[in-house]
């Protein structure tokens, strides 16, 4: 009984350190680029937006950068949910194996 418990701890460290370890999904080439294009423009207008005060221009600037910070965000928690989602899945199956495997030992029910 100790040896299935150990086992059964020592996969759900693997679960744990798998999905910490793990990257976010790799982006293709193109959205990489464009990526980069959009962290470079948004730094560089950030910088602007400072310089515009009591311009026209400054709330088109700042409607820019909420915009992308709202988007940078949302990526963010995304993220994060499908690192939680990938964790509770693989307890979940931690569960399901040790459940089939008491099924096995208990001789059939009662």
């Amino acid at each position: 009984m100790s040896d299935s418990r150990d086992s059964t701890l020592g996969k759900l460290r693997k679960v744990f350190q798998h999905s910490r370890s793990s990257s976010p999904t790799p982006l293709k080439p193109l959205a990489h680029k464009a990526r980069q294009l959009l962290d470079v423009v948004h730094s560089l207008t950030r910088r602007i937006e400072l310089l515009l005060a009591n311009t026209p221009a400054k709330p088109a600037f700042g409607v820019f950068n909420t915009l992308v910070d709202a988007f940078e965000t949302y990526e963010q928690n995304n993220q994060q949910v499908d690192t939680c989602l990938s964790q509770i899945i693989g307890c979940l199956k931690i569960v399901e194996e040790n459940l089939a495997l008491g099924e096995g030992n208990s001789g059939g029910g009662k």
